[in-house]
């Protein structure tokens, strides 16, 4: 915890960190041994300077003591003396047994009146994002991590630009996932507005924290072996999920979600309802003899789920399958250690540069392109809705060309087989067949 005098001459001097937040602590009021806590000033990379003052306190709904920081202000607005006279009140209010946030939390609904952010979340999630959008378990998420502890306290006609500015800058660390939680405010804000909730949006016109450049990365021949090797070495559940996705050129939670109900496999074919894919279209997935054998050997876990380790649910929480994924592939290349295990150095250096899963779909579109497939074709494969048929093309065009995603599925395979087995029909470039 950095400690210093704050005096006005060092507050001018002081500069925004390049990144995060910058956190001083004032060594006059946390040297003051009467009082229960410190006070000190946040500074964020965009320059914001708040007075805060953070202090110990009795939770009576939790019965335990608890930490707790509260808002004084922002500099220079307020003052380093008013800012310090309002913190010694506040840890005077804390030792007599009274906690100052819940004082300007009831002075703000008295003033202010409406409902805090928590609750119109609630309604959010319940009334609009459930009915509107299949991904709003995420937007739930980001909520929950991101911006109820920071602000779920706060009505929402009280909570500021400056506020939500704040909370994107402690996301420092996760730059894009700061832009996915401004969608998800500004997305939310539009909805109170429109029901009359809140008056106006904090965040309209407000820029995304990092700008954002579209990925071009596919894997390679050898890189497609090495993560195949991976997958197999994994096992069930997500080696196998995994493969499906570098087999079919299917999305993550398409492939994660996968229900028996969808499945025909005498027939080879994988049927999607609208409501399960992220194109929100039915689509229709050819399934390839590589794809059938990977399903035959999944472990019937659920009578819903084909992929699940609860029987309930789908699998979920791939992150920490995915470095999984990182960390066998660099010990496959590396070969098995001698007296001592390979350090994490190592381990990093020997993985895979940059990849995600979704780079599996990505590649998969780029082999296709590489076979000869028609851009059309891969398009529909992949169920992608703009680009080659699109206009009033696009509308009237309601043919599903499952027997071109058959052959392009199948072509696929064949090359991914010769790859992962590195025969000599890696250099062989397979004519387009029928449906199998």
């Amino acid at each position: 915890m950095a400690t210093a005098a704050l005096t006005d001459t060092a507050l001018k001097k002081l500069k925004p960190p390049k990144s995060g937040r910058l956190e001083i602590w004032d060594s006059l009021i946390s040297e003051d041994r009467t009082l229960p806590g410190t006070f000190g000033i946040r500074v964020t990379s965009s320059g914001t300077r708040s007075w805060m003052v953070m202090y110990r306190i009795l939770d009576a709904k939790k019965g335990k003591i608890i930490q707790k920081r509260h808002k004084l202000g922002e500099y220079p607005s307020t003052t380093l003396k008013e800012a310090r006279t309002a913190a010694r009140e506040a840890l005077t209010a804390v030792a007599r047994g009274n906690d100052p946030a819940q004082a300007q939390k009831a002075a703000m609904e008295s003033i202010l009146g409406g409902i805090t952010l928590t609750v119109a979340v609630g309604q959010f999630i319940t009334k609009y994002a459930k009915k509107e959008n299949r991904g709003w378990k995420e937007t739930e998420r980001i909520f929950d991590k991101y911006v109820k502890p920071s602000l779920g306290d706060y009505r929402l006609e009280a909570i500021t630009r400056a506020d939500v500015r704040n909370v994107l800058d402690g996301m420092s660390d996760t730059p894009y996932m700061a832009n996915r939680t401004l969608a998800a405010i500004s997305k939310f804000y539009n909805w109170a507005v429109e029901r009359e909730l809140a008056q106006a949006s904090p965040v309209a016109g407000m820029k995304k924290p990092t700008s954002e450049k579209s990925r071009d990365r596919a894997l390679d021949e050898s890189e497609i072996k090495a993560v195949w090797n991976a997958f197999s070495a994994m096992g069930w559940p997500f080696g196998q999920a995994f493969k499906l996705m570098l087999i079919t050129g299917q999305r993550r939670n398409e492939v994660a979600q996968m229900k028996w109900k969808e499945l025909d496999l005498k027939k080879g074919v994988w049927s999607l309802p609208r409501e399960a894919t992220k194109a929100d279209r039915a689509h229709e997935v050819p399934l390839s003899p590589l794809a059938l054998e990977v399903l035959k050997g999944v472990h019937k876990t659920s009578k819903k789920y084909v992929f699940s380790t609860t029987t309930k649910t789908p699998i979920s929480g791939f992150s920490p399958s995915k470095i999984k994924a990182d960390k066998t592939i660099a010990i496959h290349k590396l070969g098995t250690p001698g007296k001592d295990k390979w350090t994490d150095k190592q381990l990093v250096k020997a993985m895979l540069p940059d990849w995600r899963l979704h780079d599996l779909r990505r590649t998969v579109a780029t082999e296709m392109a590489k076979l000869k497939v028609a851009p059309h074709v891969i398009e529909k494969v992949l169920n992608h809705s703009t680009g080659q048929i699109s206009g009033v093309a696009g509308v009237y065009n309601r043919y599903a060309y499952l027997d071109e995603k058959q052959a392009a599925l199948n072509t696929w395979a064949r090359k991914l087989e010769s790859i992962v087995k590195a025969s000599k029909a890696d250099n062989v470039v397979e004519l387009q067949g029928g449906r199998a």
